[in-house]
């Protein structure tokens, strides 16, 4: 037996595995705003949001907050928009793979 332990991942390691991807795909992004991921902050989670912020490359910062009954879901809200365009953007990105590949496969068959 392998004396070896399995190295556990942390909420903090797979909170800056999302944030670095999500830099990578949106390199004009300065922030962006996620839910917060249940262990990378010492409050209770449910409800809490993270803002982002890409100081420079590889160096992020991420505030904490809760989205205030009175601000009428402007959180909640923006969040969604944010993840709508993700989703759009990345789409657009399979569609272009996918036409690429359609174009390669007709090319080859003339």
């Amino acid at each position: 037996m392998s004396n070896r332990r399995k190295r556990r991942t942390l909420p903090i390691d797979r909170a800056m595995v999302l944030d670095r991807r999500y830099f990578q795909e949106h390199p004009q992004a300065a922030s962006y705003v996620r839910a917060a991921i249940i262990g990378e902050a010492p409050a209770d989670v449910r409800g809490l949001l993270v803002e982002v912020e890409q100081v420079r490359p590889g160096f992020r910062m991420r505030h904490f907050f809760r989205p205030e009954q009175g601000d009428g879901g402007k959180a909640i809200h923006d969040l969604l928009h944010q993840l709508q365009d993700a989703l759009i953007e990345q789409n657009a990105r399979r569609i272009r793979e996918l036409e690429a590949e359609r174009d390669r496969l007709k090319a080859q068959a003339a």
